[in-house]
């Protein structure tokens, strides 16, 4: 099984890029041609669990495509064409989901260009990268330490959230947040590069103010405090699975993903909140058991395997084999639910997030 997993992994890879005009590689989030764009966030996974499928001058490249379309206010794009129009937001200009630019862009452009170099050792090329990161990162809007979401305008925030109109305090932007903080910390340590903030302080900050997110009725975490105040599955198991947060809270939200595990997961993908729930508000409309709305993903399966291991060791097993035995037997889609209703196939973000758990478990 895991060869061909492996062999899955090489397929997804080789059917997602293309040729940007310049004729530099370009990856796509998926091999079916349904988006056809390069979209940083999930550049970024690809870069992070795919490395070994990736020339190094490709994931150069295209970090210096995302980066030379960076605005002057310092906003990264959310996904750029094979002629280099950039795009700060998802949706169509006719129809664009939020008021801005997505939350997200910057944080993922750290994660890039740090996995970039953990992988490469290209310290050359990082530092060249990093006044644009904390120009990034200076851009992403805050309140009390953690990222905030204007309710008079929202934009979107996750990407994978991007249709959702959360606001307020988020869940999964503060927790990238803290991620990149620390990234960018060590990668200007690594090089003395003076930085322009104590970006260790910002995320020291941050990780004590998640408790403004707990839910102590549940154990979870909210997704936001403002709109969409609802339990967070993908945010709580992603917390989880990076110990942020404090111990105490943490070892109940790993409890609550055991309890409540028949109630958000199926073939070992993963809905974003419980079963029967769907958002409070969201930018246009999603139905009800799809997509971003109800649909089941492996895109936070790492994490849920991740926060399981440490409350229930045998749910984590299962949700892996099941996980398997989909991509083998059915597909890998970017969303599925259990009437058949499916988004594209060979989706970078499915395989590739879960890789390095189901390469270590397949037999």
């Amino acid at each position: 099984m895991r060869d061909k997993l492996e062999e899955k992994c090489r397929e997804v890879v080789d059917k997602c890029r293309f040729l940007a005009r310049d004729g530099s590689a370009m990856f796509a989030p998926d091999g079916v041609g349904y988006y056809t764009k390069l979209w940083t966030r999930d550049f970024c996974y690809l870069v992070q669990e795919g490395w070994s499928f990736l020339e190094p001058q490709e994931a150069r490249r295209g970090i210096e495509m995302l980066i030379e379309a960076q605005r002057s206010d310092g906003a990264l794009p959310d996904n750029l064409s094979k002629d280099f129009v950039a795009f700060y937001r998802p949706g169509t200009e006719e129809r664009p989901c939020g008021a801005g630019p997505t939350l997200d862009n910057s944080l993922f452009m750290v994660s890039v260009v740090y996995h970039y170099w953990r992988q490469s050792g290209d310290s050359t090329f990082m530092e060249a990268c990093l006044p644009a990161l904390e120009s990034g990162m200076q851009w992403v809007p805050r309140l009390h330490g953690l990222v905030f979401n204007d309710p008079q305008a929202p934009s979107s925030t996750y990407g994978f959230q991007d249709t959702v109109a959360m606001s307020g305090h988020v869940l999964f932007c503060s927790l990238l947040w803290i991620q990149s903080c620390r990234q960018l910390t060590e990668m200007a340590t690594a090089v003395s590069f003076r930085s322009l903030e104590d970006w260790g302080a910002f995320a020291e900050l941050a990780n004590r103010q998640l408790r403004l997110l707990w839910d102590s009725e549940s154990g979870g975490f909210f997704a936001a405090d403002h709109a969409c105040r609802q339990v967070d599955i993908w945010g709580t198991a992603f917390l989880v699975s990076m110990e942020l947060g404090d111990a105490e809270q943490r070892e109940q939200a790993a409890r609550f993903l055991a309890d409540n595990f028949e109630c958000y997961a199926w073939n070992g993908q993963i809905a974003h909140l419980l079963q029967g729930e769907t958002w409070e508000s969201t930018f246009i409309p999603v139905e009800k058991g799809t997509y971003q709305n109800g649909g089941y993903w492996a895109t936070p399966s790492l994490w849920v395997a991740s926060a399981l291991e440490k409350a229930a060791p045998e749910k984590a097993t299962t949700l892996l084999d099941s996980l398997a035995r989909f991509y083998l037997n059915e597909g890998i889609y970017e969303w599925s639910s259990p009437d058949g209703k499916r988004g594209p196939d060979l989706y970078v973000a499915s395989i590739f997030n879960a890789r390095r758990v189901l390469s270590s478990t397949a037999r």
